[in-house]
């Protein structure tokens, strides 16, 4: 099998211009795909850390709150 790190590559009978054009096409798509997912665990870090502030905030007002009460 194809272990991380290799590529399976299988080619037909085709001028060499067309087979390097397509892994060209194939390598700009893969490189788009790995800066859109680097691009999506930043946003989603940043959404995280947003609601955990907002959770701590929230609990600190519920703590404040329940403080005056007692």
């Amino acid at each position: 099998g194809v272990t991380d790190g290799y590529i399976r590559l299988s080619l037909g009978i085709e001028h060499i211009d067309d087979i390097v054009a397509d892994l060209d096409q194939a390598r700009k798509a893969s490189a788009k795909t790995a800066t859109d997912f680097d691009n999506y665990k930043k946003q989603s870090a940043s959404q995280i850390s947003a609601l955990e502030a907002d959770k701590t905030k929230l609990s600190n007002e519920i703590f404040i709150e329940l403080g005056t009460h007692i």
